[in-house]
């Protein structure tokens, strides 16, 4: 989807936005506990209007770190998913 084509029809009419369908950051909750504070992260939507697929990334990258580290820990349910 990031290189303009879309990964579930191959058509090139991939459309993207920053906080494309919701006009806010994301608070993500940090550390295994509601006191441990909030990462407020942006996303990035990737939709495509030949099918209608739709892909949301996650745009800082000490966002992806501290979501690495709390899959690591097996934290507030993140965990890392194994390859089959």
């Amino acid at each position: 989807m990031k290189n303009g084509t879309c990964v579930k029809c191959g058509s090139n009419a991939v459309c993207t936005a920053e906080l494309g369908f919701q006009q806010s950051r994301y608070p993500l909750p940090l550390g295994d506990s509601m006191f441990s504070g909030i990462l407020n992260v942006t996303r990035r939507d990737y939709v495509c209007t030949a099918c209608g697929y739709h892909e949301e990334f996650i745009v800082e990258p000490e966002a992806l770190e501290k979501i690495a580290e709390l899959a690591a820990a097996n934290i507030k349910g993140w965990e890392q998913v194994t390859r089959s």
